[in-house]
């Protein structure tokens, strides 16, 4: 009885621990989701600049807003790590998520008093991605130049709402 136990026990745990893998990355991805969502409320709420920006190398991001007073960014959040296993990236990928027309990391979106992403020149954009790689799977963050927030996951040859 033992032994069958122990034999249904090994079967069952490589798709738990597959799916316990995926889990991990889109809880990694809502998370960054929810703080995009954060600056975007804010930047309304109090008719000022906000931007989340990431830092590749040291795997965390944070939220700022801009302090028109003293002309410069305040945290609204401290940099936070990425969930264990994640990093930015995506790999091999060739097409970009959501309304993105080229692929690339996006290391900083910048929302404006309206809500709306915006470029360095304050022109709004929707090519703003943040593209995260956690346990063999890709998952990306996309705002769109109306100012949507949406998750995707790669299944392997195209990107999915998550």
């Amino acid at each position: 009885m033992l032994l069958l136990l122990l034999i249904v026990a090994v079967i069952l745990a490589s798709p738990i621990r597959s799916r316990l893998r995926i889990y991990r990355g889109e809880q990694t991805v809502r998370a960054i989701g929810a703080q995009l969502s954060e600056a975007q409320t804010l930047a309304m709420n109090e008719f000022t600049r906000t931007r989340f920006s990431v830092d590749i190398s040291a795997n965390v991001c944070q939220s700022e807003a801009y302090n028109k007073a003293a002309g410069a960014w305040n945290f609204i959040c401290r940099p936070r790590p990425l969930g264990r296993g994640a990093s930015f990236g995506y790999g091999s990928i060739a097409a970009p998520a959501g309304s993105q027309t080229t692929l690339q990391q996006t290391s900083a979106v910048m929302f404006n008093p309206r809500g709306i992403p915006v470029d360095e020149t304050g022109s709004p954009t929707g090519e703003c991605a943040i593209y995260v790689h956690s346990r063999g799977q890709y998952f990306a963050v996309t705002v769109s130049v109306a100012g949507v927030v949406r998750l995707w996951k790669h299944d392997g040859s195209s990107w999915q709402p998550l």
